[in-house]
């Protein structure tokens, strides 16, 4: 494809989608139909003049659907047969082109219609989670301010698997926050999850901890039955019980009595 008047590889994709993906600003485009299309959308746009928002397509426009006899008689189509066989493919094509000039405007509300319909459905895909959770669970992922939780709501879809097995949710727990997590059950009601972070100073250690305050409370509703409780504790067993100033002792993280 000829994108500003350098020559550029791209997939085979729709021109529409191949537009509103690197020129989202651009919602009015001028289009030539070049009346040559193969197959799927192989090599669907030509060129791209993204300064006069101006493209070219393989694609057949409203001209190339029409009959030829709305706009040339049976006589002017015979004549190919004629001895001035070069003189009268001029005319037909100047005649062709003065046609196909007057179906532009057609052709491009048409497509720029087209290009608005597969902005709106990118925009279904990238929000259909949201959409989801807002629906059938009422709650509004893009208020989420905690990070850990922002990355784990997408999976309230799965709670109905999720919900009891603590096994995956520890996994889970893992993957998200990077290091080991694994649990404690404390009677048959309090499950004590203990987050393995290291290397965290006392200022540090405060503040993951309260950041892991609103994930807990997420998982315990969400994902844990509702006569389970939980709890959480964030540890350093990496540590040794060495007094320093690079690596202080916090009670109850790194250090215990």
């Amino acid at each position: 494809m000829i994108l500003n008047h350098k020559y550029i590889n791209i997939l085979d994709l729709k021109a529409e989608t191949w537009l509103a993906c690197y020129f989202p600003e651009v919602s009015e485009w001028i289009v030539n139909h070049g009346s040559y299309f193969s197959r799927n959308y192989e090599n669907d746009i030509e060129s791209c003049n993204s300064e006069m928002k101006e493209i070219v397509t393989t694609r057949n426009g409203i001209y190339e659907l029409l009959p030829e006899r709305i706009f040339f008689s049976d006589n002017e189509l015979h004549a190919l047969e004629q001895r001035e066989l070069a003189k009268k493919e001029l005319e037909l094509k100047e005649q062709k082109d003065l046609i196909k000039k007057f179906f532009q405007p057609f052709d491009s509300a048409f497509f720029n219609k087209s290009l608005e319909l597969e902005r709106l459905a990118q925009h279904m895909e990238e929000h259909r989670i949201e959409d989801v959770l807002r629906r059938f669970f009422d709650y509004d992922i893009t208020k989420e301010t905690n990070p850990f939780v922002k990355r784990i709501a997408p999976l309230l879809i799965y709670s109905s698997k999720l919900r009891g097995d603590v096994a995956k949710i520890v996994k889970l727990l893992a993957d998200l926050l990077e290091c080991k997590v694994n649990f404690v059950q404390r009677g048959p009601c309090v499950l004590v999850f203990i987050v393995q972070k290291e290397g965290l100073d006392s200022k540090g250690y405060q503040d993951y901890t309260l950041q892991l305050k609103p994930l807990f409370e997420f998982i315990q509703y969400w994902f844990l039955p509702m006569d389970m409780f939980c709890a959480y504790k964030v540890k350093d067993y990496s540590q040794r019980f060495v007094i320093s100033d690079e690596k202080p002792m916090v009670l109850d993280y790194n250090t215990h009595i």
